[in-house]
């Protein structure tokens, strides 16, 4: 790494305005604050409407055998943390946030020094995130000599080259160097259970797993597990064909999924075959009653078999069942807003009249029969309780 210097400009102070300006207007840099002496006296001392605020601004100087020129420049700049009530510093890299990983590994060490100096405690979070940049692009390093990795190797190229957390630009650049004589489906066949799954997680962002082939149950649960199937498109027929596989698998993202159906990668990629299966449909009400509604409403616009069961009205009274059954449980009430624009309009007022077919009544169904007309009476001319009829079990 070639040798610089650190240039210091001082926060509100004018004078650091015109040095800044002057060691950088001739600089050819197309950073945003070299264009101008207003762009300079705004990164320094903030703007007046309050959009930029002040902050020191350190400038990264290398001697090219002449005279030292600009390399990169950092803006630091102290805040308030509400959250862990103390101070700290907020730093911009090249006029962006400084977590945006665009630091040539290089330079790693010589940045991190600085932020040390100029104040350890406030760059704290910063030099940790830093200092682990930089030991991942020191082992991408001493990975481009080798030609046979560990699973575990392999992942970490391929997470550095898909910019998992931890990345630097250049180090995905190296490791993108390093598979390009690589085959992922190779790789993907040749790991154990467990890294079969953190390959899958390293690439799940990027095209390369959208030509992935997966051919074991196994695996496919192992991802259930971790909520983060993706797609079906390259898996066997007779893995898709087999339903009971298919609800152990949407059973198994349920029980790891604790955010909820809406964020669930799983209603995205259910083939479509499964998107008018009744049973899939009370499942997945079942564990998320309110938020499967919108994924209906989703699955309707690209499945022209969904909507030619939709407007069925046997079907969808099956539909108001599952909703009503997964509420009654949970001893809660949602109202009619949540799940009839699911159905299409014409047959929106038989729904409303359907009655609901439930368990014999117990003390919850009367509660939440007794709640819901309370809930009818307060709020009748906002809203409709669906739970207005209720009847003896089939």
């Amino acid at each position: 790494m070639k040798n610089g210097i650190w240039r210091e400009y001082k926060k509100d102070d004018k004078q650091s305005v015109d040095l800044l300006y002057n060691d950088l207007k001739d600089s050819g840099k197309d950073w945003w604050v070299a264009k101008n002496r207003g762009n300079c006296y705004t990164e320094i001392c903030g703007s007046v409407d309050g959009g930029t605020c002040e902050g020191d601004v350190y400038v990264y100087y290398i001697y090219d055998g002449k005279k030292y020129v600009p390399e990169f420049y950092i803006k630091v700049r102290e805040f308030y943390d509400t959250i862990a009530k103390e101070k700290r510093n907020y730093i911009e890299f090249n006029c962006s946030n400084i977590s945006g990983y665009k630091i040539d590994g290089e330079y790693l060490p010589t940045l991190i020094q600085e932020l040390k100096e100029i104040d350890t405690i406030k760059n704290k979070r910063q030099i940790i995130e830093l200092e682990k940049q930089y030991a991942n692009y020191q082992k991408v390093l001493s990975l481009q000599e080798q030609e046979n990795f560990t699973e575990e190797n392999l992942i970490f190229l391929y997470k550095m080259a898909c910019h998992s957390a931890g990345y630097n630009y250049t180090s995905s650049a190296l490791s993108k160097k390093i598979l390009e004589k690589r085959n992922v489906q190779d790789d993907f066949d040749n790991m154990t259970l467990e890294n079969k799954v953190n390959l899958y997680l390293a690439i799940k962002e990027t095209e390369q797993v959208d030509s992935l082939f997966i051919d074991s149950k196994e695996v496919l649960l192992a991802l259930a597990e971790k909520r983060s199937l993706k797609q079906l498109t390259n898996t066997p027929k007779e893995i898709i064909k087999d339903k009971e596989f298919m609800m152990q698998m949407l059973e198994t993202f349920f029980k790891a999924d604790e955010i909820g159906w809406s964020d669930c990668e799983f209603r995205r990629y259910l083939p479509k075959q499964y998107q008018t299966d009744m049973d899939i449909i009370k499942l997945a009400y079942y564990k998320y009653s309110s938020s499967i509604s919108p994924t209906i409403l989703r699955w309707r616009e690209e499945n022209s078999q969904l909507r030619e069961k939709l407007k069925n009205s046997e079907f969808c009274y099956q539909i108001v069942d599952a909703f009503a059954r997964s509420q009654i449980e949970r001893g809660m009430a949602y109202y009619e807003s949540y799940l009839l624009p699911v159905f299409p309009e014409e047959i929106r007022n038989q729904i409303e009249e359907h009655v609901l077919i439930g368990p014999e009544p117990n003390e919850k169904r009367q509660q939440l029969k007794e709640d819901s007309i309370e809930i009818l009476k307060e709020e009748k001319e906002k809203v409709k309780c669906f739970f207005k009829k209720y009847c003896k079990s089939e």
